[in-house]
């Protein structure tokens, strides 16, 4: 019997170390950057990547690109101690990382609220970047041409701007928060490996070419606060089979399914007499299946 008590102990023990050491991983990725080489009377460095100084925080600004090795991973500072005082770092400048092509894998701390534009525009071997839980902007073109497996979109962000995720070939599965009101221009555009996409309720706006030529894609609802399908919005999802739409649809612009020649079935949450209702471009659905079904809650067009 005692040595089943010792084995109960032990396993005990070694599963508070395992948890002890998960937990701790996570917090260690909110670091404090004590070691600095200061460049000038604002702007820092610290493993390879230059933060400035900003009144009351700091910014990521730049990189030195010789000491960022092929298939680098970092974690960003959450705070810098700066004339003995820890400041936060806040913000990834516009163009701050662009072009950084030996990073592979990227953790950003909790303190990030605004990634600018073309913050990581064509780093093309990013394959891992969190996004913070307090990230509150997400602006235009800020992982264009990376190779991103997966988006996590946070509960905080409104907005995903133009070319957000665009040419991402790596990109499968796209999640998008229940917060978020706007998808922007091409913003997952030409990611043709995306298989699948949670738009949240709170969507009422999707932009030209936001998903166009993906090509994966086989299966697609749209929330039921958007009003219109824009221009070429998902030309070229190739297998695509089927798509939701919502009562409230106002408009079907121009090629918006143009060329999913799989599209065999929309399944419309309106009446036959609101489909009709609805504005069409005549080439909306340019090149679909011949066997193309519109399913309306009293019946089928």
């Amino acid at each position: 019997m005692k040595s089943y008590k010792y084995i109960g102990i032990w396993l005990i023990a070694l599963t508070c170390l395992l948890f002890s050491a998960c937990t701790s991983d996570d917090d260690n990725n909110d670091r404090i950057a004590t070691e600095i080489e200061q460049i000038d009377a604002t702007h820092v460095k610290a493993e390879g990547i230059i933060y400035v100084f900003k009144k009351d925080h700091f910014e990521v600004s730049s990189y030195v690109k010789k000491e960022i090795e092929e298939n680098a991973k970092r974690s960003l500072f959450s705070k810098i101690r700066f004339k003995e005082k820890d400041y936060e770092v806040t913000t990834i400048c516009r163009s701050a990382l662009n072009n950084c092509v030996n990073l592979s894998s990227i953790y950003l701390p909790n303190t990030i609220t605004k990634i600018d534009s073309f913050a990581f525009y064509s780093c093309r071997n990013l394959r891992q970047c969190n996004l913070p839980k307090n990230l509150q902007y997400l602006r235009d073109g800020v992982f264009t041409q990376c190779n991103i497996q997966v988006v996590t979109v946070p509960a905080r962000v409104k907005k995903i701007e133009q070319h957000a995720y665009s040419y991402n070939e790596a990109l499968t599965s796209v999640n998008i928060a229940d917060s978020v009101e706007s998808i922007g221009y091409a913003s997952f555009g030409y990611c043709p490996n995306i298989t699948s996409i949670k738009m949240p309720a709170s969507l009422n706006y999707i932009g030209k070419f936001a998903f166009e030529s993906c090509y994966r894609l086989q299966k697609i609802e749209i929330p039921e606060n958007v009003t219109s399908l824009p221009y070429c919005c998902f030309r070229y999802c190739f297998n695509l089979k089927e798509a939701t739409l919502p009562a409230k649809l106002k408009e079907i612009n121009a090629e918006a399914f143009g060329q999913c020649t799989s599209l065999k079935t929309i399944h419309f949450k309106g009446t036959k007499q609101q489909w009709k209702s609805i504005s069409k471009t005549g080439n909306w659905n340019q090149s679909c299946s011949k066997e193309l079904v519109i399913e309306c809650s009293d019946g089928t067009i």
